[in-house]
């Protein structure tokens, strides 16, 4: 691999780094007497303090932030230190007392004793299946027990009765609660308490049919629980007036925070900056948010019903998306790079991720395609890519860039004989015109010399700034040796010409050149550009 490919490749997986969703964390196993008892964080991405709530972790060991690594998960760390021997990758959940948090953990080996992981916080799931786990037994003693929340209100009398089941769903033991005609407002949640009398009075005098509304009731321990109240009025006086109601209390309480997850998901969903698209269970779109739409130029009417989902790709191979389908079938997940075209035409990349959603019999049912534009982290990576090897100041060729230039050609030019030359020049005096009239002078100079020299085809070299007044020229169409010296001659009378600086001063530079002749004893661009150097320091030193 290049040097130029394998920053290419290190930049892009820099990149899926950092953009992540999932905390990532490189680590490295300690390990004592063959048996491992820590591990050290060696690098974080941006997304793991994030999942994990965990700050300033590079250098230090899982040890200062779960003190009870060992005690409570020392069959973890046996898991790290095998996939850091080489072992596959494994996949587990853990809880963290010292946090008090669920990680979904995925752990990869890279180097012996070194390992990837990543960290995913699924604690409100893990508190989510513990809480769906003792509602469901609840249901069942209620079920046995037909504890089915109830209760009779005389109105007459003003008192209230409530149904032993009920007492214990508000955290209350039997005969506790006291829930008298005048005292059942205590119970209700004061934003709702207007409403509530408003359906009771409307009911009793005949304008419903039924009581049915829903409400906050606070708890024994002061919480605030969802209930459904239904009932009506069982009995009437002579004079018609309502004087018992019944009815009975559901907790509804499951619904309500399904209800405001739905309204969050809605929320998420349409302003996640990542496009999001949801489809049936054969790929046809169904739902899209509004960041697809900014992203792809597409709305939701124009690709309702199409496949795929993703709208119109560059050509794959043939079996790229039958191994998606495969890949969802399987494990329920994939992720990758495609190539995307916008409604305007616009080809661009993105990193995108597909969930398969089954339902209870495991049948895929949806899919859910969540994309990200990497435009903008492409433009960065070769913005970057650029300024590692260039000039900052010339926009030309740095050292690194000429020495990996003059590698490949010396590794291509080895055993011909057509010559070659490696021209080093360095300005005279230099010094003088920074002094004389300030760096910003000399800068510009700088940059009026380059590109001189750019606009100067007849070397026909590469060009490339050492630094500071230091340029070199390395020229692969050489006839002769000799045209090597007829070559710097040209340079050295282009470069006497006249030069004015952005205050109008008219300054003349003088330069020094020193060739190095490949091939010759230089079999590296170290040795070449030391020769080069030699050759100018003579031609300075005789002037």
């Amino acid at each position: 691999m290049t040097t130029n490919e394998w920053q290419a490749s290190e930049a892009f997986h820099h990149a899926l780094f950092e953009a992540s969703l999932s905390g990532v964390a490189l680590c490295r196993m300690i390990v004592e007497n063959g048996a491992p008892v820590d591990f050290l964080f060696l690098s974080v991405n941006k997304a793991f303090s994030g999942q994990t709530g965990l700050v300033d972790v590079i250098g230090r060991k899982a040890s200062e932030f779960f003190p009870d690594l060992r005690a409570k998960n020392e069959d973890l760390l046996r898991i790290f230190h095998q996939v850091a021997e080489g072992g596959d990758p494994v996949r587990c959940e853990r809880y963290f007392a010292a946090r008090d948090a669920w990680f979904s953990i995925s752990a990869y080996g890279l180097h012996p004793g070194d390992f990837i992981a990543t960290f995913d916080a699924i604690t409100e799931r893990k508190r989510e299946e513990m809480e769906r786990i003792e509602r469901d037994r609840r249901l069942r003693r209620v079920l046995d027990g037909s504890q089915q929340g109830y209760w009779d209100w005389n109105l007459r009398e003003g008192r209230v009765a409530v149904s032993p089941s009920f007492e214990a769903m508000m955290g209350y033991a039997p005969g506790e609660m006291a829930a008298s005609g005048k005292k059942w407002g205590n119970y209700v949640h004061p934003h709702d308490l207007a409403r509530v009398r408003a359906a009771i009075k409307s009911h009793r005098v005949g304008k419903t049919p039924a009581l049915e509304l829903e409400t906050r009731c606070r708890t024994k321990t002061g919480e605030w629980r969802w209930l459904q109240l239904r009932g009506g009025v069982v009995e009437r006086g002579a004079d018609g007036r309502a004087s018992m109601m019944s009815g009975t209390f559901i907790d509804i309480m499951t619904r309500k925070q399904y209800e405001l997850s739905l309204r969050q998901a809605v929320i998420a969903f349409e302003n996640t900056r990542d496009g999001m698209a949801i489809t049936d269970g054969q790929a046809r779109t169904e739902s899209v948010n509004r960041a697809f739409t900014e992203i792809s130029g597409f709305t939701l009417d124009e690709v309702r019903g199409k496949v795929p989902t993703l709208l119109p790709i560059e050509p794959q191979n043939a079996s790229f998306f039958s191994d998606i389908r495969a890949r969802l079938r399987t494990q329920g997940y994939w992720q990758g790079e495609l190539r995307a075209r916008r409604k305007n035409g616009e080809a661009y990349p993105q990193l995108t991720t597909i969930n398969a959603v089954r339902d209870d019999n495991g049948e895929i049912i949806h899919y859910i395609a969540v994309f990200t534009d990497l435009t903008s982290i492409r433009d960065s990576q070769e913005q970057l890519e650029f300024l590692a090897q260039h000039d900052s100041l010339t926009g030309l060729p740095n050292r690194p860039l000429l020495f990996s230039r003059l590698e490949r050609a010396m590794t291509r030019a080895r055993g011909r004989k057509r010559p070659r030359a490696l021209l080093l020049i360095d300005l005279d005096r230099f010094k003088d015109i920074n002094d004389s009239f300030g760096h910003l002078a000399g800068d510009n100079l700088l940059q009026q010399i380059a590109q001189r020299l750019k606009d100067d085809r007849h070397h026909h070299g590469l060009l490339a700034r050492l630094g500071g007044d230091e340029f070199a020229i390395w020229l692969e169409r050489l006839d002769r040796p000799e045209d090597a010296g007829r070559i710097a001659g040209e340079i050295l009378a282009l470069l006497d010409a006249p030069w004015y600086l952005p205050n109008g001063a008219e300054v003349r530079v003088a330069a020094s050149i020193g060739i190095a002749a490949y091939p010759g004893s230089a079999t590296t661009p170290e040795e070449l550009l030391q020769q080069a150097d030699a050759a100018m320091y003579q031609a300075k030193k005789e002037g």
